[in-house]
């Protein structure tokens, strides 16, 4: 693997820098204690990265909680899905895909088309599984009911279509994750922590955002920025597969000559 440059890593420390003392700032005007402060990083990776940032510049003392959704939900509660959750398991998502299936039109379906069915079911609950889990298990039927009417009012002949989306609803609706416990008693600002710092990823994510929402005046959500050096994203207009990959590797070849690597690729 080519080393990465220089810049790039200095990039990354100067980044690092920022955020902690963009910490150290709330932990002043607020007079809290370091480890009453949760840093919600979006990747569970960052979190020994923002560790070891902390540690350089408060080499001794108490530090933040730096953790992943995930990982600070498990530390208050673990987590075991029940039957009709939606679990990221492809075995057993597609059991449940299926006997949902089965309850709406038993025996109506080829086997073929049953099969394409389960794998749409599974790919659509999926989809909207972040978006109700960034909804407090108390307020996911009202989440969903507007978009369940929308769906009953499309044409008639996206009949499957339209059941697949309905089914995939009210499997997210119902389903339990988690990272449910985050939006418990035990997670409220004065318990588990009294100030919330969420670092944004290259994606949003809809459950750190109403995380955020819901802590009010006691989060804050900062940006990850390395440096004004970024260039940006670049749109490259692409007549074909072969075009784009073509393209890609054009780029990549781009930033490997300027130093900048190791370079990744999101398919």
């Amino acid at each position: 693997m080519t080393p990465v440059s220089s810049d790039r890593a200095r990039d990354v420390a100067l980044a690092w820098e920022r955020l902690v003392g963009e910490i150290d700032e709330v932990l002043r005007a607020r007079a809290l204690s370091p480890d009453r402060l949760v840093v919600l990083v979006p990747y569970a990776q960052l979190m020994d990265a923002g560790r070891r940032a902390w540690a350089r510049v408060h080499p001794t003392g108490f530090s933040p909680r730096f953790e992943s959704s995930r990982n600070w939900a498990t530390s208050l509660q673990p987590f075991a899905p029940g039957p009709g959750d939606i679990c990221m398991d492809m075995a057993r998502d597609s059991l449940m895909a299926a006997a949902l299936i089965d309850r709406v039109a038993p025996a109506r379906a080829d086997a073929a088309l049953r099969s394409v069915m389960v794998s749409r079911l599974v790919e659509a609950a999926r989809q909207l599984a972040p978006l109700a889990a960034a909804r407090p298990p108390t307020k996911r039927l009202a989440w969903a009911e507007p978009l369940r009417t929308a769906l009953t009012a499309g044409p008639q002949a996206l009949q499957w279509e339209g059941l697949l989306a309905s089914l995939a609803l009210t499997w997210a609706s119902t389903s339990a994750y988690a990272t449910d416990v985050l939006w418990s008693s035990s997670a409220q600002p004065g318990f588990a922590a009294d100030f919330l710092v969420v670092l944004q990823g290259f994606q949003a994510d809809p459950l750190a955002a109403a995380l955020v929402s819901h802590w009010g005046l006691n989060a804050l959500s900062v940006p990850f920025e390395l440096t004004s050096r970024d260039v940006g994203a670049r749109l490259h207009a692409c007549g074909d597969a072969e075009d784009e990959a073509q393209r890609a590797a054009a780029c990549v070849i781009e930033h490997v000559n300027a130093g900048r690597a190791p370079v990744a690729l999101v398919a």
